[in-house]
């Protein structure tokens, strides 16, 4: 498994293959550029960390790995979009995020030697074909041969580490091209007696797909014939291995058929209720919100809602020189109901060129015009 954090290489009970899987990062690519990008998506934890790549199927369908759902990878969000732009900048125009509603794994998936190593992603919300935004394209039917007789090169894509010693991650998609080879000879290499008609191996010279890269497409000829699944010390002569997308398509038709007709019955991913609180960045040493004190008197705790903060989250531009970018969103560690005397603040549905001009004569501050601004916190030191 190309994944994830280096504690997990604590697992050490498990086979010799699956913890290799978690060596590795997409070594010897480049940005990319000119190759066909805009179907990858960036899967992330609840800090907006990329834990994993997908390729985006259509408006709610992601395809990724199998082993991306295990619970120690918490994956929280889809990113769309951002293949264009540095994956800091997920706050963008270009870039459009949802909540991940459900992973759903080949019902024959074994985690402890990656066997069918494939899922679907449901999206809490529609991701949209726009200019920085497609649907990838999948092979129509299962082809009876191996891959390589007939692709003899690929392109792999994803935002995995660019080095396993310094760890350091990419600003921006990386693509690397490498050679595709046979699965029955990439297979003696794990000793694995799978059925070879399952997989997709590569090899490359100094280049190969490996840690933070786990999910993510492979690509011939403008078609994914790839999941990045798992490898061995990485850019060696282990080749990479990956689910082998045509010999899926019955899971990947059915499962998505099965959930419109209302007939799957799944198990959604573990998410929180929460409610989000939007501040300034420069108010760092918050420890807990208080609700609903908007108005009445400071001293005064009746009917008020106390929560401790789980994490903030600074725009990614924040800088405390200039206080440019002071925006952040503060995530409570339980929800807050609306109620009386608390109420969820309506932010813009659009971004205005000039918000003065629109704001002249609609604009009022609730204090002076004697409203009751329910939606105000206070966040205490």
């Amino acid at each position: 498994m190309y994944s994830f954090h280096s504690e997990f290489i604590l697992l050490l009970l498990l086979c010799n293959q699956y913890c290799a899987a978690l060596k590795g990062r997409i070594v010897g690519g480049k940005v990319c550029t000119n190759e066909k990008h805009e179907f990858a998506v960036a899967l992330a934890d609840k800090t907006f960390i990329v834990k994993c790549g997908g390729s985006l199927l259509e408006a709610r369908w992601v395809l990724t790995a199998a082993h991306c759902c295990n619970t120690m990878v918490h994956l929280r969000y889809a990113m769309a979009g951002i293949s264009t732009n540095p994956v800091e900048e997920y706050i963008s125009n270009s870039v459009t995020v949802t909540t991940i509603e459900a992973c759903i794994t080949h019902p024959d998936f074994q985690q402890d030697d990656l066997l069918n190593d494939i899922a679907l992603i449901r999206l809490e919300r529609p991701i949209k074909e726009t200019a920085t935004i497609s649907y990838v394209q999948l092979p129509t039917t299962k082809l009876n041969d191996d891959i390589h007789k007939w692709c003899t090169q690929a392109i792999v894509m994803g935002w995995g580490w660019l080095d396993y010693h310094t760890r350091k991650r990419p600003s921006r998609l990386q693509c690397v091209t490498l050679d595709v080879v046979s699965s029955k000879d990439c297979l003696h290499y794990y000793h694995s007696r799978r059925n070879p008609d399952t997989v997709v191996c590569t090899s490359g010279d100094g280049k190969d797909a490996c840690r933070g890269d786990s999910g993510g497409p492979m690509i011939c000829n403008g078609i994914q014939y790839g999941v990045v699944s798992f490898g061995m010390k990485c850019a060696t002569k282990y080749p990479g291995v990956y689910a082998r997308v045509d010999n899926y398509l019955n899971f990947i038709d059915n499962t998505r058929a099965d959930y419109r007709a209302g007939s799957m019955t799944i198990q959604t991913v573990s998410t929180i209720v929460v409610i989000c609180v939007l501040t300034a960045a420069q108010c760092r040493k918050v420890d807990i919100v208080v609700a609903g004190i908007s108005i009445q008197a400071l001293d005064s705790l009746k009917n008020v809602h106390v929560r401790n903060i789980n994490y903030t989250l600074s725009h990614p531009l924040y800088e405390t020189d200039g206080m440019n970018y002071d925006i952040q969103l503060i995530r409570l560690d339980e929800p807050i109901p609306e109620s009386d005397n608390v109420k969820y603040v309506q932010l813009p549905t659009e971004r205005y060129e000039d918000i003065n001009e629109r704001c002249e004569s609609q604009c009022v501050h609730p204090i002076k015009a004697k409203m009751k601004p329910a939606y105000q916190i206070l966040a205490a030191l």
